[in-house]
Formats: C-alpha cells, sequence, structure tokens
C-alpha cells in the first residue's frame, strides 16, 4: 500500500531540482560541505560541472542497479524519474540517511 500511494504518480527530478535542494533546504549547509568541501554563498560554474558530474555518474550506476529509469536526452542533461525500487537504497543506507551530519562529516568526495 505504501508503494501504491508513494508511487502513484511518476516521481521525476530534473538537475534544477537538485540544485535548489543544495542551495535553498534545510540541510543546504550539509549539502555544500559534502559537495564543496566549504560553505559559500557562491560557487562557480566549474565546481558546479564536478557536482553535476557527481550526479550523472551516481544516476548511471542506480539506474544499473535498478533504482532509477535515466530519462535524460542527451549527455549534459540531468533526468530521471525515481522508481519503486529505490527504497532498496534507503534501507541499505537507512543510518546514514536519519544521521546525515554524521554521515557528512565522514565522508570525502574529492
Amino acid at each position: 500500500m505504501y508503494y501504491d500511494r508513494y508511487f502513484k504518480y511518476p516521481k521525476e527530478l530534473f538537475w534544477e531540482d537538485i540544485k535548489a535542494e543544495i542551495e535553498q533546504s534545510e540541510s543546504k549547509d550539509l549539502y555544500k560541505i559534502l559537495f564543496f568541501a566549504e560553505i559559500r554563498d557562491f560557487y562557480t560554474d566549474k565546481e558546479w560541472e564536478r557536482v553535476q558530474d557527481l550526479f550523472r555518474r551516481a544516476i548511471n550506476s542506480f539506474t544499473q542497479l535498478g533504482w532509477l529509469k535515466k530519462l535524460s536526452k542527451g549527455k549534459e542533461d540531468i533526468h530521471f524519474e525515481l522508481k519503486e525500487s529505490i527504497h532498496r537504497f534507503a534501507e541499505l543506507y537507512k543510518y546514514e540517511i536519519e544521521d546525515f551530519p554524521q554521515f557528512v562529516s565522514k565522508i570525502k568526495l574529492y
């Protein structure tokens, strides 16, 4: 029943959604530390391109695992749909998701 309600409509995401989450969400400071190693009001285009590349690689991997459906038309575009099987990812990483600040303090992306 959870899946029926939660996935009744497609959950499509675009790069703009991800960027807005990084810049404006309640967890924006954690995201900025995770992706840029420091909190600032402005990041260069090159810094954003690096983050986009990280997401492209994650999307490709998650698509292979069956957790996402890649909807991007071109190589540069970021557009995907969450599949019901993304719940498996949430189960595998539930402790990291529940204690996101602790997770961010331990991980290095570069």
